[in-house]
């Protein structure tokens, strides 16, 4: 436990350095990103081959759907860079305090800590990219297509009936049946 309290000095070190400012920033909105990244991969519908995006914040969710497992990941990078450099900053400031023996475990220790770091990284961009998959799997947007195609082709048939009916037979000659009479409705 007494060697985490480099790690933790190397946090405040991390303070005195402009760019760790503005990373240290960066981190609590760059790990909201990624959970919003992994909601995102979730629920967004998968387009179908030719369907354009309809609108700004759908073109962007269906970048964020297309690229989600690397997203995600992007989103903890904030998190990977503070807490590897509070790492190095730490065992720089435990060199002149321990023996060659425990700063070597003091070492192995910061790097088996960041390895849970990089490991919630990449399991969540692993989850994204999963759960962007999985979905598409379970939502079937080819089927989608299918339907609506389905739909044209019928719509384009009944309009086809509709002009055979009425190039070809005399109204006389039509029959009082639902499907006549919705129709000649259509027609008129």
């Amino acid at each position: 436990m007494a060697f985490a309290t480099f790690h933790e000095m190397g946090h405040a070190l991390n303070l005195s350095s402009a760019l760790n400012k503005i990373v240290i920033s960066l981190r609590k909105p760059g790990n909201t990103f990624a959970g919003l990244v992994l909601l995102t991969a979730c629920f967004k519908r998968k387009k179908v081959e030719g369907e354009k995006p309809k609108g700004p914040i759908d073109k962007i969710t269906t970048f964020v759907k297309e690229h989600a497992g690397l997203l995600a990941f992007a989103g903890m990078v904030p998190t990977l860079y503070e807490e590897a450099s509070a790492s190095i900053k730490g065992s720089q400031l435990a060199k002149g305090f321990l023996s060659a023996s425990n700063y070597k475990n003091l070492n192995i220790l910061h790097g088996k800590a960041f390895l849970t770091y990089l490991g919630t990284a990449v399991g969540l961009g692993l989850a994204a990219f999963s759960a962007s998959k999985i979905h598409d799997m379970v939502m079937k947007p080819k089927e989608i297509k299918n339907n609506s195609g389905f739909a044209e082709a019928n719509q384009e048939n009944t309009h086809k009936k509709k002009a055979k009916i009425k190039e070809e037979q005399p109204i006389e000659s039509i029959q009082n049946t639902p499907e006549n009479i919705i129709l000649a409705n259509n027609i008129i």
